[in-house]
């Protein structure tokens, strides 16, 4: 959901920006998350087929899009429950 440019700086702060040939931010779409067409568009970038993705993410806008475009999902946690 984040906009392009903050995404690539953050990428490129990182020093993770080498390892993608692709950035769909929130920004570079018509619909935010859920809506899954910035999922639609890493598929046809890559051109494969829905299940080879898995969409890994953590919020339930990450996990409703992977549902809404037909993928699987993986719900990651970054911090510890209190």
């Amino acid at each position: 959901a984040r906009d392009l440019d903050a995404t690539q700086k953050i990428l490129a702060h990182t020093g993770l920006n080498s390892y993608f040939s692709i950035c769909i931010s929130g920004s570079c779409t018509n619909e935010g998350k859920p809506h899954p067409e910035g999922l639609q568009r890493i598929a046809e970038h890559f051109a494969c087929e829905r299940d080879s993705m898995i969409m890994v993410g953590d919020f339930d806008s990450d996990m409703l899009g992977a549902q809404a475009f037909g993928i699987k999902a993986i719900r990651v946690v970054w911090h510890e429950a209190v």
